[in-house]
């Protein structure tokens, strides 16, 4: 299992392009640009993350039972936007903040995050 994690592991880029867009019918879909014809949606950002996770799974055809081992990717803020969307959650309007961050970048870096 060590040799079959570690070739995952390596397939996996430190970092990755996503272009992240709102639906006209509701909720997001991005397309992950580092690996091609790799489309998913959500019904709203925190399942979008999630989905592009599971996508990317499935395009390198990670076994079940090895994805939990694996690392995940997470959007790359800067300070400022981590801020403000902690500040704009006090607030109840997390979803709005996201949305304006979203509109502000053409495509959004993904960090690789331990598991």
């Amino acid at each position: 299992m060590k040799k079959e994690l570690l070739k995952y592991r390596l397939l996996m880029p430190a970092q990755i392009e996503v272009e992240m867009h709102q639906a006209e019918e509701g909720g997001f879909w991005a397309k992950v640009k580092t690996f091609p014809g790799v489309i998913t949606q959500g019904d709203d950002l925190l399942d979008l993350v999630e989905m592009v996770n599971v996508a990317i799974h499935d395009y390198l055809e990670v076994p079940q039972r090895l994805r939990k081992l694996l690392s995940r990717y997470e959007p790359s803020l800067t300070e400022d936007e981590f801020r403000n969307i902690v500040e704009d959650y006090r607030h109840k309007q997390i979803e709005e903040t996201i949305s304006k961050i979203i509109q502000s970048h053409a495509i959004l870096r993904f960090d690789k995050v331990p598991a």
